[in-house]
């Protein structure tokens, strides 16, 4: 089943209101901040987003670096403040994909699967450097990118 109706709130008539939306987006950080289950097994993923793949998810599409991604833009914009540390998380996950990748098992993957933007550490570099700037993290991200030059997948995934 594609939709869920009671996984999504109801239309309602109510105006829009600005102060309801950023109260909203606040108490959705806490929600991120209060679920992180510790700096190993980060947070947990939906058995949709899981499905074949290695838990803790820690990719940018479905993962850990998309969480710190988003929290990271809320807070860059002025929307919301998280009481975690997003640097030395984004550090975190991606010495944890390095030990355990969370490509999905049991399918056919494009060679290299590490250079996927999405799914792979192109991706959790990208993340880990924008929180964490180092000259280590740029290079790490430059040697990526060749990788892709004759990856047979043509997509970001």
């Amino acid at each position: 089943m594609l939709y869920r109706p009671e996984a999504f709130e109801r239309l309602t008539e109510a105006p829009w209101h600005e102060g309801r939306a950023q109260d909203g987006i606040r108490a959705i950080v806490a929600d991120v901040d209060g679920a992180l289950r510790g700096p190993k097994l980060l947070w947990p993923v939906s058995d949709w987003d899981g499905w074949h793949g290695t838990s803790p998810m820690k990719n940018l599409y479905v993962g850990t670096a998309g969480v710190l991604w988003a929290l990271d833009q809320l807070r860059r914009r002025g929307h919301a403040e998280t009481r975690l540390e997003l640097a030395e998380l984004a550090l975190r996950n991606l010495e944890l994909f390095r030990a355990r990748p969370d490509f999905m098992k049991g399918m056919k993957l494009p060679d290299p699967p590490e250079s996927a933007l999405m799914t792979g550490e192109a991706g959790i570099l990208l993340v880990a450097w924008r929180l964490a700037p180092s000259d280590q993290l740029a290079d790490y991200r430059l040697a990526r990118l060749p990788a892709n030059t004759d990856n047979p997948a043509d997509e970001v995934m």
